[in-house]
């Protein structure tokens, strides 16, 4: 076993075992996992000598866990408080005990708060003790490692953290939620491990896995990780891999997206023991990605298969979010319809079961779905007979009844789609001889897809062949010609030679008669000089008649004889090599000819394929594209027909394989392994948590070790590490979907305790800082870990990807400004293709706000705000009849839900929509934290902040990018701020900054048009103004009645509106009568209104001062507010020294209030705008 893989096993077993504790803390059961010692005993460090030993057993020191005290709940009527923990245990104490008896701190851990009970809390049901925030502050300032100081001071320590952080009264009472509590000094011993909980599956598989020599493949792969990704597939590559493993589509609506079918080609291209990381943004289809990669496996099982029997593919869907894994099994039952003109897209047996999901859930789970009589095929594991049996609804498809209704059915719907009559004679033979019809009709339509691609694949060759060979043909003509050319000009010379050699002939001939005729004696007396002379004279005639020149001149007819006879000899020398290099121009010219030929026999061939090409894809052939984008384009056609036709085909293959094996199969026991091989041939999909998979795919407690063929995990950023790599144990391959930027898992072990964990397992030790980011079980998480194992990494216009794997880039879901958002925020490469709804069908601006003056306050270890959850409710109710009509709904529940950081504040809003909406509404509607809308989205989102200025320096939803990230990323139409904008802050750079920027405070056009504030709950004279002449009023009233100080606040300002309403003779008069006039505006906002020209807003400025107010500008400044002399109070929408005077001003809406209660109002407003930034 890799070194690296056994450590880190052992650390994912050991962190599981501090979370079982913490399970079992907060069970039932709980009373039997610990040991009761007195406060005193606790606080001097040292336990009794008997109890000592027990804990020890035969080790020389114990890590254990104390539980200092308990809260418990105390009697009241108030039936809400039932609902609340009876008993809490807030926090732990690690140390360590040794043979004398005493308890020492651990080395660099320090105490924790127990994390379910801490805010932000993923249920809104959960009593908040404190915050996370507050913990990590408290941490921070008193830090020390306790292992080099004396137990007492651990033990101070220990009690000003509780006392701190909790807050109890003199009587040790704090009240949380609905309901008081009373500390109880009752110290609890824990060991540190656990067997129990909901974590305890995946223990025991980490436990098994230690046992192993070799750990299966690609369990070690994701935990170990991949040393290096590996080369992307080429343009050939995934022609090949589209041919021969993209073989199936579960949906012929619409084929995958660029990046989709770029990420299932590189999956369809993993070994075995390989996983593949998936990022994949909000709306990016994820859903539709898994779907394609299941039906290609389960069409290709067929394929390969030949006539024997299949085995089919037994493919895991897992996830540790309870809501990814319900949308998973929700879209597996709509895959098939209940009735259909075409029959392939129906079940071939009879109603029961309709989806293709296997939902495998616990018993009790099992029961409550099946009461809710709804189609999820469930299986659940009892207890029967001293061991677990698998139990769900094949119990019913497997009887005698079901399965001659089956046959039936089958029978009926093949000859419905076949239009063929069968005769109900041997029904098993009957239904393998469907199956094989099904095969051969699946093999037809995936040759007819292998041979298009096979072409379009050479058509791709023949266009960088086609340039080459019209190239090549273009060159082979100029040098046919030129040899063409050059054969006339060697022919015409060898005309000439033959003519020449003609003529030498005859000269040889006549020299030869010549001398042949001469008198003998001539030759005898050739030593006489007239002979000499007569014969060098006729020697001569003979030149001369001839044109023959010779040097020196011939002496006789014998000298010119052999002169021919050497010249006759050179001409035919010449006249032969002449002839041969004819012969050999004529040869290369005949080949340039049969060259050519082939050259035009070749762009024929290429013409005709792409021909034939266009043809078959039915485009012209201008439109052929042999790019990446082109082969993505036929591919699409492919996945709306023959790749579903083919999955749906399979669907109805392995209903026919089903009947096949009950037909022929004897009653008796099915092991586990077939059984989910059974199951596999009605469903391709095995849905379950990960705290289940582990239990169902075992038997008698042996895991089925690389049984899964594949492995799907979803939302995989939600799941820590130590509750995920267990199960890839099981598994063959691993497919792993999510998305970092979205919800991190909920981190229950301390870093203090998980580096200790990580040191004592060899696998890390160092500072917090540079913790490994991937596999710590208080910072990682599956997805980080997946993209580690990954063996390939994404390009993104031309560069690596930020991480490894692949990345889906296509989102189809949000508005396109909502999810503009998100794409600054942390998806830069992402491509918005959402098709939008017309203009006038949104109610609501895509990104829009409500500004609401006011602060949090802080209850319980819990934010809530109360003003703000009643304006909210208020604009609902104000709004609920059109926004049911546009959405054709019948609750708000469905149309919208409200996400809030804080426990407390669903509590306030809850309240709040108690008394002025149907308990339709908000009984059912999503109140909670992002983690209540995971994998699930709504028309509206409401973000309720809770927070105001100087609440806290570092909002919680500005620690990271990820809450404000999710939040806004589930709202399909229109995300909603309702809040004290000055939270965001364009400017900042932080996620609530660039929200800021996006709800366009900088402009009008963000904010709710027709919003009212709801009124204060404050005692007093309260009048409302809803016309501009009301409002106008008002303001003249406030610099007439004034006495000591007129406050307006006004964020945006401008000339005309001074001018209309006469504001700077107002001023001047008000200050001469002693008054202080106190004017303050956003600095963005009213620059906004001088063109963003600083000059002039500067001159607007000095004319104010100039009459004798003081104005000041400020970031984030969203108020509009008058106050006077702290008796009166307005406040509103209306913008009192900006908003237009004429017809065309908006509808606007202000309460007034007067009486003594508005002082103290005021002061929650005045030192808001003291603590702005002040802009000059």
């Amino acid at each position: 076993m890799h070194s690296l893989a056994r450590n880190l096993t052992q650390y994912f077993r050991d962190s599981l075992i501090d979370e079982l504790i913490l399970d079992e803390i907060g069970s039932p059961k709980g009373a039997n996992t610990y040991t009761t010692i007195s406060p005193e005993q606790f606080e001097r460090g040292a336990l009794p000598a008997k109890l000592a030993e027990g804990l020890l057993g035969d080790q020389d020191e114990q890590r254990l866990l104390i539980a200092p005290m308990q809260l418990k709940r105390g009697f009241f009527r108030d039936a809400r408080h039932w609902k609340q923990p009876e008993v809490i245990t807030p926090m732990l104490v690690p140390c360590v005990l040794s043979r004398d008896g005493k308890l020492a701190a651990q080395e660099r851990i320090m105490p924790w708060f127990i994390r379910d009970y801490l805010d932000p809390v993923v249920s809104a049901d959960s009593v908040v003790i404190s915050s996370v925030d507050d913990v990590e502050e408290f941490i921070a300032r008193n830090s020390q490692d306790f292992a080099c100081t004396s137990w007492q001071e651990y033990h101070s320590f220990c009690s000003k953290m509780l006392q701190d952080l909790i807050g109890f009264d003199a009587d040790g009472r704090v009240q949380l939620g609905h309901a008081a509590y009373f500390a109880c000094n009752e110290p609890r011993v824990y060991l540190d491990s656990g067997q129990g909980g909901a974590t305890s599956n995946i223990k025991k598989l980490y436990d098994s896995v230690l046992k192993k020599k070799d750990m299966p493949k690609a369990y070690e792969s994701f935990v170990a990780g991949c040393s290096a990704p590996r080369a992307l597939l080429t343009l050939e590559e995934e022609v090949d891999v589209a041919a021969h493993s993209h073989l199936g589509q579960m949906s012929g609506a619409f084929g995958l997206g660029a990046s989709q079918r770029e990420t299932i080609h590189h999956f369809l291209s993993i070994n075995e023991g390989e996983v593949l990381a998936v990022n994949g943004p909000p709306g990016t289809g994820k859903t539709t990605l898994l779907q394609s990669a299941i039906a290609s496996l389960w069409v290709k099982a067929i394929m390969v298969a030949g006539n024997d029997y299949p085995d089919p593919p037994v493919i895991v869907a897992t996830s540790s979010n309870n809501q990814a894994v319900t949308n998973v099994i929700r879209d597996f039952g709509e895959v098939l319809k209940l009735e259909s003109d075409n029959p392939l897209e129906m079940r071939w047996l009879p109603e029961g079961v309709g989806s293709l999901g296997t939902y495998a859930v616990a018993e009790a789970r099992q029961k409550k779905l099946e009461s809710e009589d709804n189609r999820l095929l469930c299986v659940s594991l009892a207890w029967v007979g001293g061991g677990y049996k698998l139990k769900g609804f094949f119990e019913k498809t497997e009887s005698p009844e079901f399965i001659g209704q089956a046959v039936t059915t089958y029978l009926e719907m093949y000859e419905r789609f076949s239009g063929a009559s069968m005769k109900r004679e041997a029904p098993a033979e009957l239904v393998k001889a469907i199956r094989k019809e099904l095969r051969r009709r699946m093999l037809h339509i995936a040759e007819e897809m292998q041979e298009t691609l096979a072409s379009w694949k050479r058509c791709r060759q023949d266009v960088e062949r086609k340039a080459e060979t019209e190239k090549n043909l273009t060159g082979l003509k100029t040098s046919l010609r030129r040899c063409t050319e050059a054969s006339s000009a060697k022919a015409a010379e060898l005309i000439k030679a033959g003519e020449e050699l003609t003529r030498t002939g005859i000269v040889a001939m006549e020299a030869a008669s010549t001398i042949a005729g001469q008198p003998f004696w001539e030759s005898l007396l050739g030593a006489l000089g007239f002979v000499k002379e007569r014969r060098r004279a006729r020697a001569k005639a003979f030149t001369l008649k001839h044109g023959l020149e010779m040097d020196p001149a011939p002496q006789s007819l014998h000298d010119v004889e052999k002169h021919v006879d050497d010249l006759l000899d050179t001409v035919k020398k010449r006249h032969k090599a002449l002839s041969s290099e004819l012969d050999e121009l004529q040869r290369a010219a005949a080949g340039m000819e049969q060259e050519k030929g082939e050259l035009k026999a070749l762009l024929q061939g290429i013409a005709g394929r792409a021909s034939r090409l266009a043809e078959i894809l039915d485009v012209q052939e201008c439109e052929l594209d042999f790019t990446r984008a082109g082969l993505y384009r036929v591919l699409d056609q492919f996945d709306r027909n023959a790749r579903f036709e083919m999955f749906l085909l399979a669907v109805h293959y392995y209903e026919g394989l089903w009947l096949e094996h009950m037909l022929r199969s004897e009653n008796g026991k099915v092991s586990g392994k077939d059984r989910l091989k059974r199951l596999a041939m009605l469903t391709p999909c095995i849905v379950s948590t990960l705290f289940m998979v582990p239990k169902f795919f075992s038997e008698s407690g042996a895991p089925f070790y690389e049984f899964v063929d594949l492995l799907i995990l979803d939302e995989a950023g939600q799941a820590g590490p130590d509750k995920a790599a267990a199960v890839f144990a099981l598994a063959k391959r691993g497919l792993v979907v999510g998305d970092v930027h979205q919800i991190e898992p909920v981190y229950k072990i301390p870093v203090s305790v998980d580096l200790g964990n990580l040191k004592r397992n060899n696998v890390y030790v160092g500072r917090e800082e540079e913790m490994p980011r991937a596999v710590a079980v208080s910072k990682g998480s599956a997805m980080r870990m997946a993209q580690d194992a990954s063996p390939y990494h994404c390009i993104l216009n031309g560069h690596p990807a930020e991480e490894r794997g692949m990345y889906l880039l296509e989102h189809r879901r949000c508005h396109k400004d909502i999810i503009g958002y998100c794409k600054e925020l942390v998806y830069p490469h992402l491509e918005v293709l959402t098709r939008q709804e017309p203009d006038d069908f949104y109610l609501f601006p895509p990104l829009g706000y409500a500004h609401i003056p006011s602060s949090g306050q802080k209850k319980g270890g819990s934010w809530c705000n109360p003003y703000e959850a009643h304006n909210i409710a208020q604009w609902l109710a104000d709004n609920r009849d059109r926004i049911l009509a546009r959405y054709k709904a019948s609750s708000l529940a469905s149309v919208i839900a409200i996400v809030t950081p804080f426990a407390r504040q669903v509590s306030s809003l809850r309240e709040s929509m108690q008394g002025c909406l149907p308990e339709s509404d908000y009984a059912e509607m999503v109140v909670g934290t992002v983690h209540k809308l995971q994998g699930a989205e709504r028309p509206i989102i409401v973000f309720s902040p809770v927070y105001g200025p100087g609440n806290v320096a570092v909002p919680f939803f500005d620690r990271g990018r990820n809450m404000l990230n999710v939040a806004v990323s589930r709202a399909k139409h229109s995300f909603l701020v309702f809040g004290n904008m000055g939270l965001f802050d364009p400017g900042n750079g932080r996620p609530s900054g660039i929200l800021g920027k996006h709800l366009q405070c900088n402009m009008v056009a963000g904010e709710l048009d027709g919003f009212r504030l709801a009124p204060r709950p404050i005692q007093g004279r309260i009048e409302h103004l809803t016309t501009l002449d009301q409002h106008r009023e008002a303001l003249r009233k406030a610099f007439e009645t004034v006495r000591e100080q007129l406050v307006i606040v006004s964020p945006f300002i401008t000339r005309n509106a001074l001018k209309a309403d006469n504001v700077l003779e107002m001023i001047r008069s008000a200050v001469g009568r002693g008054a202080a006039v106190d004017i303050y505006s956003d600095s963005r906002l009213a620059l906004s209104c001088c063109q963003n020209q600083q000059a002039a807003l500067d001159d607007l400025a000095q004319a104010i001062r100039d009459a004798g107010a003081r104005i000041e500008f400020k970031n984030g400044v969203h108020n509009k507010t008058l106050i006077v002399d702290k008796h009166t109070l307005v406040e509103g929408s209306f913008n009192w020294l900006s908003a237009r005077r004429d017809d065309l001003a908006r509808r606007e809406h202000s309460i007034s209030y007067h009486g003594i209660e508005a002082g103290a109002l005021m002061e929650d407003i005045l030192p808001g705008l003291s603590e702005s930034d002040t802009k000059g």
